[in-house]
């Protein structure tokens, strides 16, 4: 369960990538940064402990794929589980942009 004070978590900006398309981490990680303008840039050291929390918790798949002769990449699918987690996650998101703007918005009151 998602704490209270949980602003936005990684986990949700790699599920909406994951959304379109099946991607590899890398992929994911760079795609994170294209859309956010290079606000968010993940390392792969905070990105794939996440994707293996997602996969634990049965929210995506992954396959591996040979990309070359000796190359294999693990690409990760988003199953129908991890949808509905990502709606859950965006929800909180949007409760909590709702509150911050509450408290910075009004009087005091």
């Amino acid at each position: 369960m998602q704490k209270k004070t949980d602003f936005f978590r990684i986990e949700m900006l790699a599920l909406k990538i994951l959304e379109s398309k099946d991607c590899y981490g890398l992929e994911i990680s760079q795609e994170i940064a294209r859309r956010t303008n290079g606000l968010f840039s993940l390392r792969e050291g905070s990105l794939y402990p996440v994707l293996y929390k997602l996969e634990d918790n049965g929210f995506i798949s992954s396959y591996p794929k040979k990309t070359s002769v000796r190359q294999v990449k693990i690409y990760y699918h988003m199953e129908q589980k991890g949808a509905d987690h990502l709606h859950a996650l965006y929800n909180q998101y949007q409760k909590s942009i709702e509150a911050i703007h509450q408290l910075m918005e009004g009087d005091g009151e």
